[in-house]
């Protein structure tokens, strides 16, 4: 796997909050402020070039209520960065978007819902520096409390945004926690969750002493993700943007993963699945057992075993795998495979043939094994 994480952006200074036009219908109502700031939008944002900062988007009704689970889509005129293009509404009726000014000019931001109504929002990217008047300069201050999140190995850029990588990527991440007294706090439960669906190490950490915690992310999804890392309440928040190329066409996951359908020659994982277990004893269906020393063909996802790009010994499975230390099935999900040639790692469905073995006592735990497995093409 490839090593070429970089850093693209990162949020400082925010300043002179200069207007937007607001063309929302009667049908629903589109805010947007500032988070950092406690202010609302309403003439033309400055950015120096380079520049990072954060949108709340507050939709509501004609009648004021939120409007939770909502696609918005937020567009860019001249092409600025956008973290998320299509950011979903929460409970409360609001949506976070990073903007990275790395175009020069005036810009228009466009936020639009499913309904057709609409916000812009007029934003200036200069490349001088901001302005000391007191009275049209705004300094973002860093959060007295709440979650912060560092990347380690890129610590000395400061406190990271917006990170572009690539598919195969690991991102190391560390979380720092500090209670309403700005004060360190041990035995936080943490949640994360990727809006698109990428790999995490763990979906829930809990701080040490320090007030820290670990987690690793790893990019296998093309395209702009979004890493929300909350309190169970969700009254502390934290997000990390990304944006993940591919430099492999070979190797680009499905957007999203598709199911796999029952096809005609192919072994089904709904007939591997006809186990029973009755205390130490495991009782295969029939027609699993009619399968046991024969050639058989099957489709799943690969979840490696060795560190190499060509795997000769990895698990093969009906669902995709979701983090690094967890089985992506229970036993009668999962294949374990044996390629004398190899198979080159993938996050794409693979199709193999291979000579099929019922392993009940195997010592690896698992049921079934394929043997000489070759890679034929979907």
């Amino acid at each position: 796997m490839r090593k070429s994480l970089y850093w693209l952006g990162f949020s400082i200074n925010l300043y002179a909050i200069t207007a937007c036009t607001d063309t929302t219908s009667t049908t629903t109502q589109i805010h947007v402020d500032i988070p950092a700031l406690s202010a609302t939008i309403s003439t033309p944002l400055h950015l120096n070039l380079g520049q990072g900062v954060e949108l709340r988007i507050h939709l509501n009704d004609a009648e004021g209520h939120p409007q939770a689970e909502k696609v918005l889509q937020v567009r860019s005129k001249i092409g600025n960065y956008i973290g998320d293009e299509t950011p979903i509404t929460n409970a409360m009726g609001d949506a976070y978007v990073m903007i990275l000014a790395n175009k020069q000019g005036t810009d228009t931001l466009q936020i639009q819902d499913q309904q057709g109504s609409q916000r812009e929002i007029v934003i200036q990217v200069e490349k001088s520096q901001a302005t000391t008047d007191s009275n049209n300069t705004h300094v973002i201050p860093p959060p007295a409390s709440g979650l912060h999140v560092e990347v380690p190995n890129l610590r000395g850029w400061g406190q990271i945004s917006i990170i572009q990588t690539s598919l195969g990527d690991n991102v190391e991440l560390q979380v720092n926690y500090l209670n309403d007294k700005g004060e360190p706090e041990s035995g936080q439960v943490l949640q994360l969750s990727s809006r698109q669906g990428n790999h995490l190490s763990d979906n829930q950490i809990t701080t040490d002493h320090n007030g820290q915690a670990e987690a690793v992310f790893l990019a296998t999804i093309v395209g702009r993700d979004v890493l929300t890392i909350s309190t169970p309440e969700q009254d502390k928040t934290a997000k990390l943007y990304f944006n993940i190329q591919d430099l492999d066409q070979e190797n680009t996951p499905l957007l999203p993963i598709e199911p796999l359908t029952e096809q005609a020659g192919i072994v089904s994982w709904k007939t591997l699945s006809q186990v029973q277990i009755e205390d130490t004893q495991i009782r295969f269906n029939p027609d699993i057992q009619a399968l046991n020393t024969k050639t058989i063909t099957i489709e799943g996802f690969m979840t490696p075993l060795e560190n190499n790009e060509i795997q000769k010994h990895f698990l093969l499975s009906a669902l995709p795998p979701t983090c690094f230390y967890c089985l992506p099935d229970s036993n009668e999900g999962i294949i374990e495979i044996h390629s004398m040639d190899g198979i080159p790692y993938t996050f794409r469905p693979l199709r193999l043939q291979g000579i099929f073995n019922l392993t009940p006592n195997n010592d690896s735990g698992f049921f079934y094994q394929l043997d000489h497995a070759q890679r034929l093409p979907r």
